[in-house]
């Protein structure tokens, strides 16, 4: 099982997304076990410190206001020009995230979902977001006994939050929808085998589909569009070969409509 709620989401809050992970055993497990965990810590492997934050997972995820999630409450606004940002606790994009103020850039910075303040509102003002050092990453995975794993992932896909995952979004600076599809993807068709982490792969796809109607290239969507452009916009990043080959991504061969 993977539990996977996002960060800031605020149509299912994270808030809920722990719970679940705590009474899941994710976590650590909540069974008393005198045995292997000490008294200081209530018996329990779910108040154990984690040897990454020198405090249990719970403790840390409540204090760098995962749980919390809400941007309005301007936890890091001194981190840079944006102080409507949340921490990103699985940092999936190994510190690459960067998003713009700019309209024209961004959909979410269009609407407003970034949340830039005013004065650098559809400026290129260019922004990240607080993540955890190299190594103490989330990316809580937990093994079981005949070889398969239950995960637990906290992705943050926009700066102020973002209610589950979404198609490829290719013009960001790293594509953190892309990578958690292809992520979910490969841990379903491994049969909760898989479950690494793979740098730099936020890409959508190992070739572009081709597809030939009537002897011409086509498109498949909603819209006629007659071909992805040079700058992928619009279709996904494609996938390097290492990393079409660790998401386990096939290039298919032209499908010819007559």
């Amino acid at each position: 099982m993977i539990v996977m709620p996002t960060v800031g989401d605020g149509q299912v809050p994270l808030a809920t997304g722990v719970a679940l992970g705590r009474t899941s055993g994710l976590l650590g497990s909540w069974d008393r076990d005198p045995e292997h965990q000490a008294p200081e810590h209530g018996w329990r492997a779910l108040f154990a410190p984690d040897s990454r934050y020198g405090k249990s997972m719970d403790r840390w995820l409540i204090d760098q206001h995962v749980v919390e999630g809400d941007w309005r409450m301007e936890r890091w606004a001194g981190y840079g020009p944006n102080p409507h940002v949340l921490f990103d606790p699985d940092n999936v994009s190994d510190g690459a995230a960067e998003f713009s103020c700019l309209h024209a850039a961004d959909w979410s910075a269009s609407n407003g979902e970034f949340q830039c303040p005013a004065e650098i509102d559809d400026t290129d003002t260019r922004f990240g977001v607080l993540h955890p050092d190299p190594g103490q990453e989330l990316r809580r995975n937990r093994p079981r006994a005949d070889g398969t794993w239950d995960g637990f992932r906290i992705p943050l896909l926009r700066p102020a939050g973002q209610h589950g995952i979404y198609n490829p979004q290719p013009f960001r600076r790293f594509d953190a929808d892309a990578f958690m599809v292809n992520f979910v993807a490969r841990y379903m068709a491994s049969r909760a085998r898989n479950v690494a982490h793979e740098p730099g792969c936020d890409c959508a796809y190992a070739r572009r589909p081709l597809f030939e109607v009537h002897g011409s290239p086509a498109w498949p969507g909603i819209e006629e569009v007659p071909a992805c452009p040079d700058d992928d916009t619009a279709c996904g990043k494609q996938c390097s070969h290492a990393c079409a080959k660790a998401w386990g991504l096939a290039a298919n061969p032209v499908t010819v409509c007559p």
